[in-house]
C-alpha cells in the first residue's frame, strides 16, 4: 500500500504440541484459541497476564533478540 515490506517470521514447523511435550520454567511463545501470546510457565503452569491458564495448546522457544539496533 505505502510501498513498505514487512518481514515474516516462518514459525509453522517449530509449534510444540502441550500434549507432546511440555517446556521448563522459563517464557515463551504460546498459541490458544487462535491468538499467539508471550507466556511465562512455573511449575507446569502456563501464567498469561499474573493468571494461570490451561487453554494453551501449542508453544515455541522465543527468538533470539536483534543482533544489531539503533540506539
Amino acid at each position: 500500500m505505502f510501498g513498505v515490506t514487512i518481514p515474516t517470521v516462518e514459525l509453522e514447523s517449530k509449534w510444540i504440541k502441550c500434549s507432546e511435550q511440555m517446556p521448563e520454567d522459563g517464557k515463551y511463545l504460546c498459541f490458544k484459541s487462535g491468538n499467539i501470546d508471550v507466556c511465562t510457565i512455573i511449575y507446569g503452569n502456563w501464567i498469561i497476564n499474573s493468571f494461570v491458564d490451561t487453554k494453551v495448546t501449542h508453544w515455541m522457544p522465543l527468538p533470539p533478540p536483534p543482533t544489531e539496533y539503533p540506539l
